[in-house]
């Protein structure tokens, strides 16, 4: 019982912050400072293409760019598996995490986006759909949880 306590409250963080950005390790992943403290982040309800994907290096410097060096508010909302907190984060009156959508550089985690305003970000994925914007530009663009089991199906197949 314990356990299941300390694993829902993992999952109702809703703790909100300022933090400085100090590092962008790609589009979806960086690290902020708090109190002195490193933290390392996941961006909530989105996924970016991984490092051997087209698009990862645009996603990463798109972020970098926007938002590195910058204090910025901070809502997390769990903590994930490798111990980094899952957040939003906000900028410019919405977050790097909508942005990221909007700029057709990420894709909405449907396994994962499951907050309310999930049902917005995947209205700003089918604009950036429509337009074709970066990863929808070339009509088949395969999403990062697709693109990793295909390469560990390869790895075991070999």
């Amino acid at each position: 019982m314990y356990l299941l306590s300390l694993l829902l409250c993992n999952i109702a963080i809703a703790d909100q912050f300022r933090a400085k950005v100090i590092k962008i390790i790609d589009g979806d992943s960086l690290v902020v400072v708090t109190g002195g403290e490193e933290k390392e982040i996941r961006l909530y309800g989105i996924d970016c293409p991984e490092f051997d994907q087209p698009y990862s290096k645009k996603a990463k410097r798109f972020v970098e760019k926007q938002i590195l060096g910058r204090t910025l508010e901070v809502t997390a909302i769990a903590t994930d598996r490798y111990n980094r907190l899952v957040a939003i984060i906000d900028f410019n009156n919405s977050s790097i995490n909508q942005q990221l959508i909007k700029k057709g550089l990420a894709w909405v985690y449907p396994k994962y986006c499951r907050k309310k305003i999930c049902r917005s970000w995947r209205i700003t994925e089918k604009n950036a759909v429509k337009n074709e914007i970066n990863i929808w530009s070339n009509g088949n663009s395969v999403s990062p949880w697709v693109w990793k089991r295909k390469k560990h199906q390869q790895r075991f197949s070999n």
